[in-house]
């Protein structure tokens, strides 16, 4: 029995488990479950495997009082196995989702069978290729194809992809009839704003192989889209509206809600969309990304390349053809750029006073945001991308650009929250620490007044030590004049994020 009262709402899965070990198919799952609740919940299962990998289910409604065997098609789950894979499990979990603040949810729990699908020999399709315009449907119909599926009918996935990235998804079926396979026939409505170009239709059969394709990323057609005219650019900017700070597109100004998501499925978007919210965000790069949110954009000297960025918004646009779009860019330097140029990259030190080539991530040295050379290179290539964005066809949804840099994509300095070492210390960093004291103090007299330091100059001052920095004040406040300079540190790396 699963027993729970959450003290708050949550979409977070809740889980309980048990290690259990033993090899087993991966293809299908089914648990025997019974609400014995008020409230429906959502009902999945996480199966650990020897070799780390954690394989999630997508959850399956079960009504107040419901009793069923749910199934669950392990191939579409997350990470999705190989289709025909067996594998050492070592713990099995079921989760609960969708639930709310101070509801009794009890579930009981029985049976969990592993089945494996029945093998289906390669079956022969030939792909298609049409054409279509942007904001027009286009319809994909495929002849009947050689083989046998072994079971009536099988979910295929379809994707649009160009350049590795997705822009279009769907979904259709592989029907078995007594003579043929057919692949069921699927519209699709490029959106006004997609950009021309050659695309691929890849489809994900699962088990089913088709001749001549990878497994689970066959190639069953192609589009050529040719772009549909744009209306002008809108215009944006920030102004005040009744006293407060507001956005305002052209010329009105807008109520500030807005969608910001990672994940652009169409099932998320769609209710935005319907629910009257306008503006959408999602996530893109200029340079490269640390912590793997999107694909790095400059990839070698000279060479730039924003697909994944059109085809983001053109997955945003299908499903919400009004959207408004304030797209987030993370800047950072790839590792070729922080090889190329050591000396322009963060250096950290320890608590000890040790310096060292700091990583954010292992491979990933932060250029120094006070190096100019990271400046200009990174400023080149965010003035690619917004001349990128004012020539795309999606250009007319787009009201602005949010960037973003740091830990975390918040501006927050690398190494802020690694505990033990602090930046910048890089000689960059330094010069311009130099730089801004002489600006704020104007003169060496005033300099060592404010720092209590007779012996203090323009020229000589340094960082404070990382143990200096960390040492008591007064409660959460510095002390000062004793820890002036460590109080001008900080305010120059706040004028230096900002």
């Amino acid at each position: 029995m699963f027993e729970a009262v959450p003290n708050r709402s949550t979409d977070l899965p809740l889980s309980i488990g048990t290690d259990w070990t033993g090899k087993v198919p991966l293809d299908r799952l089914s648990l025997e479950a019974e609400n014995r609740g008020d409230r429906d919940v959502g009902v999945g299962a996480i199966v650990v495997l020897d070799d780390e990998r954690r394989i999630a289910t997508s959850p399956r409604r079960l009504a107040p009082r419901q009793r069923a065997v749910l199934n669950y098609d392990m191939l579409d789950a997350e990470p999705a196995p190989t289709p025909g894979e067996t594998a050492a499990v070592r713990r099995i979990e079921v989760a609960l989702r969708g639930l709310r603040a101070g509801v009794s949810y009890r579930v009981s729990l029985g049976n969990l069978t592993f089945r494996r699908l029945p093998a289906v020999g390669p079956i022969k399709l030939e792909p298609v290729a049409v054409s279509a315009r942007a904001g027009t449907p286009v319809r994909l119909e495929w002849p009947g194809a050689k083989g046998e599926l072994g079971e009536s009918e099988i979910d295929v996935g379809l994707k649009v992809e160009h350049g590795g990235h997705v822009f279009l998804e769907t979904s259709t079926q592989m029907v078995a009839s007594k003579r043929e396979v057919r692949l069921e026939p699927v519209d699709l409505s490029p959106p006004q704003g997609m950009p021309g170009g050659e695309y691929d239709v890849l489809a994900d059969t699962r088990q089913v192989a088709i001749v001549g394709h990878p497994r689970r990323r066959a190639r069953v057609g192609s589009i050529r889209v040719e772009e549909s005219p744009r209306e002008r650019l809108l215009r944006a900017h920030i102004g005040r509206h009744r006293g407060a700070p507001a956005i305002f597109v052209d010329d009105q100004p807008y109520h500030g809600l807005m969608y910001m998501t990672y994940n652009l499925a169409e099932r998320y978007v769609r209710p935005m969309a319907e629910a009257g919210l306008e503006m959408v965000s999602f996530d893109t790069v200029c340079g490269f990304h640390p912590y793997g949110l999107g694909a790095t954009t400059w990839p070698e000297p000279g060479v730039v390349d924003f697909t994944e960025c059109d085809a983001m918004a053109t997955r945003v646009l299908a499903a919400h053809p009004h959207a408004k779009l304030l797209i987030r860019t993370y800047i950072a330097c790839p590792s070729w750029w922080a090889e190329a140029n050591p000396d322009e990259c963060m250096v950290g030190m320890t608590a000890q006073g040790e310096r060292i080539e700091y990583e954010e991530k292992p491979g990933f040295r932060p250029g120094s945001w006070a190096s100019r050379k990271w400046r200009r290179d990174l400023g080149e290539i965010l003035r690619r991308f917004v001349g990128h964005l004012r020539g795309a066809p999606y250009g007319d949804h787009v009201v602005g650009l949010m960037i973003t840099a740091g830990v975390t994509e918040e501006w927050m300095m690398f190494g802020s929250n690694t505990g033990g070492v602090l930046t910048d210390y890089s000689l960059p960093a330094q010069a311009a620490f130099r730089a801004w004291i002489r600006d704020r103090y104007g003169s060496e007299d005033r300099l060592r007044v404010a720092w209590n330091d007779p012996e203090a100059t323009f020229e000589g001052a340094k960082p404070p030590l990382p143990n200096e920095v960390a040492s008591p004040g007064r409660g959460d406040f510095l002390e000062l004049p004793r820890q002036a300079r460590v109080a001008d540190w900080w305010l120059f790396l706040s004028d230096l994020t900002a």
